[in-house]
């Protein structure tokens, strides 16, 4: 009967790892250093090779060429804004519904109703736990959270 050697693996390998820093520390007490722990030997600068610096000062100087002229500019308010900000919020997977910002917040002031997912539960403000939800989308109002699929929030009994 043979057995396998797949469970074997690890511990040969920690075996393996083992004896390689009792030689390598049997090695530094004798002063030496062992031959994996070498570095690379220090490639031997060449004498006919000049340093970068001096071959760019020995070299002709090369004309640039005309910077291109600038764009005619018919007035600030035919530029793109290109700093700009987008202004209407990522729309949300259910109707009505609007993604929140990257920290959680409403992406517009008028979004008021959290709503989660998991629970398909919305949050108004005069639910208890409206501060500590995170929002994974948000609604203008309750009844677009209803539409949605969404039960509001309402206390048990």
């Amino acid at each position: 009967m043979t057995k396998s050697m797949v469970g074997k693996r690890p511990l040969l390998l920690v075996l393996i790892l083992v004896a390689a820093g009792l030689v390598a520390a049997r090695s530094v007490r004798r002063g030496e250093t062992p031959h994996f722990f070498t570095p690379p030997p220090e490639p031997d600068p060449s004498p006919s090779v000049a340093p970068a610096a001096q071959r760019v000062a020995e070299a002709e100087p090369v004309a640039e060429p005309p910077a291109p002229a600038p764009p005619p500019v018919s007035s600030p308010s035919a530029q793109p804004d290109l700093f700009s900000v987008a202004t209407s919020p990522a729309p949300g997977p259910f109707a009505r519904s609007v993604l929140p910002l990257a920290d959680g917040s409403a992406p517009d002031p008028e979004f008021m109703i959290k709503g989660k997912i998991n629970s398909m539960r919305s949050h108004g403000p005069s639910s208890p736990y409206y501060g500590r939800t995170r929002a994974e989308v948000w609604f203008r109002t309750e009844e677009d959270a209803i539409a949605a699929g969404f039960r509001p929030w309402a206390p048990k009994g």
